[in-house]
C-alpha cells in the first residue's frame, strides 16, 4: 500500500469546475529560466498534445507573469490557477497530468482520488 499526501478540499473543491469537460488530462509545458535543466523542449509538448488531441481533451496551466506558449488544441488556462487551492481543485479533477519535475507533479501524488477513478501523471525527468 503506497500512502499519498493528506491533501483535503473543501465541499466547493469537490465540484469540477463547470467549464471543463468531465473528462481531462493537465499540461504544464512551462520552463522556468531559472530552471533550464527541467526544459523537455515545447516542440515535444506540443507533439503530443497535437497527436493525441483527438482522444484527449488537455487543460494547459501556467503562472501568470510568466511567457508561456500556447499549445493549440489544448484548453487555455494559464494565469487562472495561481490560487494554489483553485490548482488543487483542477488536478483533483483530471484523469492526469503531465509535467516536468514541478509542483504538479507532487500535486498529482498528493490529492486523494475521486471514487472511482484513476489519476495517472507522467513526470518528463532529466528531459535535457
Amino acid at each position: 500500500h503506497v500512502k499519498t499526501g493528506d491533501l483535503y478540499l473543501t465541499e466547493d473543491e469537490l465540484e469540477p469546475f463547470p467549464e471543463l469537460p468531465e473528462h481531462y488530462w493537465v499540461i504544464n509545458a512551462s520552463i522556468k529560466p531559472d530552471m533550464i535543466t527541467k526544459d523537455w523542449g515545447i516542440s515535444n509538448y506540443k507533439q503530443v498534445v497535437n497527436e493525441t488531441c483527438s482522444s484527449t481533451t488537455w487543460v494547459q496551466t501556467g503562472q501568470a507573469g510568466i511567457d508561456h506558449v500556447k499549445l493549440e488544441n489544448a484548453i487555455q488556462w494559464q494565469g487562472r490557477t495561481n490560487n494554489v487551492r483553485n490548482f488543487l481543485r483542477l488536478v483533483y479533477h483530471a484523469n492526469g497530468v503531465l509535467t516536468p519535475v514541478s509542483f504538479p507533479m507532487h500535486a498529482a501524488g498528493s490529492l486523494p482520488k475521486k471514487e472511482g477513478k484513476t489519476r495517472r501523471c507522467i513526470v518528463i525527468a532529466g528531459g535535457r
